[in-house]
């Protein structure tokens, strides 16, 4: 009788680098910042999720199931690359805050609004009781984020913010097309290619660098209107690496 073929599972990989998983909002995040991530976490294999929008304000995302859609994230990664949870170093989140923390009288509603505008001390949209909805689920969701110390098991998460957005703090520039958005970050990849202790410098030590702990630099976004403001802890994550 003839031998039925036998099913064998996918081989592990064994890897000389240890994954760093970072995730991103949109792809023109990963344009501007995966080449430099690479480079600056030279030591680490990186690897950009892009969520394709904002799982913090996602339908049905809640601070009870946020850590379940994290999971699901680096759990698909590792089945399709044929990698163990003990591959991967770290999970590290872009968050963009739009404003999430602000008082719900600084949403403005401006009819001729056609996506939501953003302003040191206001948002401007069509239909305000839809932001304050959102920000009501943005916010509780983000705190949920900025305390919560693994992933999978043991894998450690590090959340950071950009505010009031990515482009807000790379660029200085709000409210961009997504022509606008894809040209800035070709420019701002190309302006650091070849430069990352720059990069560094700019992330680390810029006006809009928040320093501190990271229970720190979350209270500091959520006071006043500072999620609307130009404020980044993402140097924090290269200093540690520097001590």
């Amino acid at each position: 009788m003839a031998r039925l073929p036998t099913l064998c599972a996918r081989p592990v990989r064994t890897l000389s680098k240890k994954v760093v998983f970072i995730i991103v909002e949109g792809p023109t995040d990963e344009e501007a910042l995966h080449v430099l991530f690479e480079r600056a976490l030279a030591d680490a294999r990186v690897h950009i999720h892009v969520v394709h929008g904002d799982i913090t304000s996602k339908k049905g995302i809640t601070p009870a199931n946020v850590s379940k859609s994290l999971y699901e994230m680096v759990k698909s990664y590792a089945d399709n690359n044929g990698l163990r949870r003990s591959d991967f170093a770290r999970v590290i989140h872009l968050m963009d805050t739009d404003g999430a923390f602000v008082d719900n009288s600084v949403v403005a509603e401006n009819l001729t609004a056609t996506r939501p505008q953003y302003f040191d001390d206001e948002i401007r949209c069509r239909d305000s009781s839809r932001i304050v909805q959102r920000n009501d689920q943005k916010s509780k969701v983000m705190r949920r984020l900025a305390v919560l110390p693994n992933v999978w098991g043991a894998i450690p998460y590090e959340p950071f913010y950009m505010s009031c957005n990515l482009d807000h703090v790379l660029y200085n520039l709000r409210n961009l097309s997504d022509e606008e958005k894809a040209r800035e970050a070709i420019r701002f990849s190309r302006k650091y290619h070849d430069d990352i202790p720059g990069f560094l410098n700019y992330i680390c030590h810029s006006a809009f660098s928040v320093s501190g702990t990271r229970k720190e630099t979350w209270q500091f976004i959520e006071g006043d209107n500072e999620s609307l403001h130009r404020h980044s802890n993402l140097g924090n994550l290269f200093e540690r690496d520097d001590d």
